[in-house]
């Protein structure tokens, strides 16, 4: 998690801070005083190691509303910004809702009110692996002088694969290799409200299958980049552990799970696709209930074949996978074995 700051002289040391400047007269009763907004960004380091960029701001932007008009009162968009030079913005004193986006795709500029539409939906779209999406909102009374902090988060979270282990309990099995095709992620949500918010999952809203991507099997779209791996036959025998990671990124997804044949909500699913003497064969391990902003780390040990579909988990029996949940600053490991 990451916070901006609004502070007057305050110490930058989170993401991003917001300084409201101290005035040198101070603020009488029903007079209105403009109170200087001062942006700056500090550098903060990724903590995922093999995740490239994972940190990286490509443009802040920052909304502030007159609580008493509901209507913007000042607006900020700085792209590529100079982490050593504070961006400045202004609005009067009074109550005030503050919003920030992080490494939008959207510009936010034509925004007159907070209802409006654009402020209250994130797609997946607003992410890639090396840009993730951010947002923080607070309601806050601006004086002469005081200090607000707005916590600002990813709405993504993070899948990673950590490492593929087979050790077939059949003899038999074990003489010929089980061979990587690809890995993937299905039944990934691409449209979520924000802030999002676990308790208030609407599953009328979220049954439009046009709200997801890979509905029970893997399609190759415009969003393959950070839902799909393709391998070139990674050939794995009883001798030989599979340890290159594999990252994702997904939104939350809070619906109960579901095996129907139709398509309903149901489970994000990592799967592995593999053949094994010609014939394919899934390994899918459900996440269920994904929240925003956490890693869930994945380790996977096979002992025997795995499922004809991609969507149905393979029986107890016949592997298993350990999911270890993080939050990004860290949450467990899921550890199962198949």
């Amino acid at each position: 998690m990451k916070k901006i700051l609004l502070a007057a002289m305050a110490v930058c040391t989170q993401l991003a801070c917001v300084e409201v400047g101290e005035l040198q007269n101070p603020v009488k009763h029903g007079q209105k005083e403009e109170v200087k907004l001062t942006v700056s960004l500090p550098v903060v380091k990724t903590k995922v190691t093999g995740a490239s960029d994972e940190e990286r701001i490509s443009n802040v932007q920052v909304l502030v509303f007159n609580a008493e008009t509901d209507l913007v009162e000042s607006y900020l968009s700085v792209d590529s910004p100079d982490l050593d030079s504070p961006i400045e913005l202004t609005c009067t004193t009074g109550e005030k809702d503050i919003k920030v986006m992080v490494n939008s795709k959207f510009s936010y500029s034509s925004v007159l009110t907070p209802d409006d539409p654009l402020l209250k939906r994130a797609e997946l779209l607003h992410n890639t692996k090396e840009k993730h999406f951010m947002y923080g909102e607070k309601t806050v009374n601006l004086t002469a002088s005081q200090s607000v902090t707005v916590e600002v988060q990813r709405q993504i979270a993070k899948v990673v694969l950590k490492k593929i282990e087979v050790n077939f309990e059949s003899e038999a099995l074990a003489e010929n290799d089980l061979i990587i095709n690809a890995i993937y992620m299905l039944n990934v949500c691409n449209r979520i409200s924000i802030p999002y918010e676990s308790s208030s999952f609407d599953a009328t809203y979220y049954s439009d299958p046009m709200l997801w991507y890979n509905k029970m099997m893997a399609q190759y779209d415009m969003y393959n980049d950070y839902l799909y791996d393709t391998l070139t036959g990674v050939a794995l025998d009883k001798e030989t552990i599979y340890d290159t990671e594999h990252f994702f990124y997904v939104f939350p997804n809070m619906a109960d799970d579901s095996y129907s044949e139709e398509w309903c909500p149901r489970f994000t699913r990592l799967v592995v696709e593999t053949t094994y003497k010609d014939k394919t064969y899934y390994y899918p391990v459900s996440i269920p209930y994904i929240k925003s902003n956490t890693v869930y780390t994945v380790s996977m040990k096979i002992t025997r074949l795995g499922s004809s579909s991609p969507d149905i988990p393979v029986q107890k029996t016949s592997g298993g996978f350990t999911i270890d949940v993080k939050d990004w600053d860290y949450a467990t490991e899921i550890n199962e074995v198949i």
